[in-house]
């Protein structure tokens, strides 16, 4: 019988990928975020499943944010920036709703977190980047009601510049 092993992520991996990831959110012009979205957003399902043998209790959670994070580049790649935000949203409320069931957790566990963790952190800079494009500034200031309003809050929350220092703060032994 064949087992499969998987990767340990060391502290180091996650520094170097972390920074990357952070450092390619920030780069990234707005006319090629369609074509890299998919990167980070692959990035943070990756770090999703390889949490849910690890957490079973969050299971049930970790489905759903799994679903939510296609959905959001489902929508997004579509051009739907509204219906993409409400789901990156969603995303958001998940992944802190899962970090949450997490409590006190092995090294694999908090490694997974922080790899999902800074590829939402560059999602995140990618939506507020785009919200300074006159159309898209258009699209949201139309849109004042409280959902839109919670939409904007988490972008800026998962976008925090300091997300990547706490990370790597973290890491630290």
């Amino acid at each position: 019988m064949r087992t499969m092993t998987s990767p340990l992520i060391t502290r180091r991996t996650l520094i170097k990928s972390g920074g990357l990831a952070a450092v390619g959110a920030m780069t990234l012009g707005v006319s090629s975020c369609g074509e890299k979205i998919s990167f980070y957003v692959s990035t943070v399902i990756g770090s999703l499943e390889t949490l849910s043998p690890l957490i079973p209790s969050a299971s049930g959670l970790i489905a759903k944010a799994v679903a939510a994070a296609k959905a959001f580049d489902e929508a997004y790649r579509a051009g739907k920036f509204a219906d993409s935000t409400a789901l990156f949203a969603n995303l958001g409320d998940l992944a802190l709703q899962i970090a949450g069931a997490v409590g006190a957790a092995s090294p694999q566990i908090l490694v997974a977190i922080a790899v999902g963790r800074v590829a939402l952190n560059a999602i995140g800079q990618i939506l507020k980047s785009q919200m300074k494009d006159p159309v898209v500034a258009g699209m949201v200031a139309q849109r004042s009601d409280p959902a839109a309003e919670r939409q904007k809050a988490m972008i800026n929350r998962m976008a925090d510049d300091r997300m990547i220092e706490m990370i790597i703060a973290a890491s630290k032994p």
